[in-house]
């Protein structure tokens, strides 16, 4: 672990990817906080735009350096983000989220800070097993600042009650795919769905809502899971490429929203079988109470058994 962390940093020096996580301009006219879409600048001067996730931790640092240093914050996610849409408005964040203040955004005067950390160098930790404690404190930031969009809610509502979970056990899965195991060592889909089992055995009857980015994934939870599966109708990915970065997609604001309804639904359930991936930490952010079992990658190909371990993160945490 401790190699791969060091190549991790190694490489982000190289291609300039550090610099998303530094922070260097103090906005100090009338204590605003304008803070925009996360994304990093590489080597080669492209602009790297983040998962919808990624982005909302960066924002939720921000907001909590915001509480404790007296600034109004005001969110406005531009092109940068990976779900702007032209058509639907210059604000990305206002396709999903009501306004954090009653500040605007004002262009001719104000900075937009899309870095990862804070400027006291915090951010929410990536990559990290996460404890009630933690949990309980990122949910304080989402309560005090994050109201979903009347339209989101009742998308999230909908599927929710017509499905029955509110009445049915449902085991939430988060199978995540596409481009996650370059990022950091994650199971392999089957454990997660033998733990999902496994836990559903606790029920006299229950049902699995599955999320996932990629669709054959979803297959295969529908051919494993012992018991009846739902799942959200979102776009995912069929050729292996992460649905956000595909420049093929037209609906760029879709996918923000079908990961976001994914994301609270996960929340929702009566329990939720997970790896590391920022939605399903979200789900727990949202939910600090929920039923969790985290499957860690097993250490050997052979291995069956869910392993809980905090890996080192990669920069100072809140």
């Amino acid at each position: 672990m401790k190699i791969a962390h060091c190549a991790l940093i190694i490489s982000m020096l190289y291609t300039g990817m550090l610099r998303a996580y530094t922070w260097d301009y103090v906005p100090a006219r009338d204590k605003r906080y304008s803070i925009g879409a996360y994304s990093f600048t590489t080597f080669q001067g492209e602009t790297m735009r983040v998962g919808f996730f990624a982005a909302f931790f960066a924002v939720l640092a921000h907001l909590n350096w915001c509480d404790k240093h007296g600034f109004t914050p005001t969110i406005f996610w531009d092109e940068r983000s990976a779900y702007y849409d032209a058509a639907r408005g210059p604000n990305a964040w206002e396709y999903y989220f009501e306004p954090v203040s009653s500040l605007r955004y004002d262009a001719a005067h104000d900075t937009l800070i899309t870095s990862l950390c804070a400027p006291d160098f915090t951010t929410i930790k990536h990559f990290c097993k996460h404890d009630e404690e933690y949990r309980l404190f990122v949910h304080g930031i989402i309560k005090k600042h994050i109201r979903l969009k009347p339209a989101v809610q009742e998308i999230i509502d909908s599927f929710y009650y017509e499905h029955s979970m509110d009445c049915i056990p449902t085991i939430g899965v988060h199978l995540r795919g596409t481009d996650k195991k370059t990022e950091i060592a994650i199971p392999h889909p089957l454990e997660l769905i033998m733990v999902a089992n496994k836990v559903a055995q606790t029920f006299k009857e229950c049902q699995f809502f599955v999320a996932t980015d990629e669709e054959s994934l979803l297959d295969l939870a529908r051919t494993h899971l012992h018991g009846p599966v739902i799942s959200y109708p979102a776009q995912r990915s069929a050729s292996g490429i992460p649905v956000h970065l595909d420049k093929k997609q037209a609906n760029r604001s879709q996918l923000g929203s079908d990961v976001l309804v994914e994301c609270i639904l996960l929340s929702r359930c009566t329990a939720l079988v997970h790896s590391h991936s920022n939605v399903s930490y979200t789900a727990t952010f949202f939910n600090p109470f929920i039923d969790d079992y985290f499957v860690e990658a097993s250490p050997k190909p052979s291995a069956r058994s869910a392993i809980n371990t905090i890996p080192i993160c990669t920069s100072p945490v809140l």
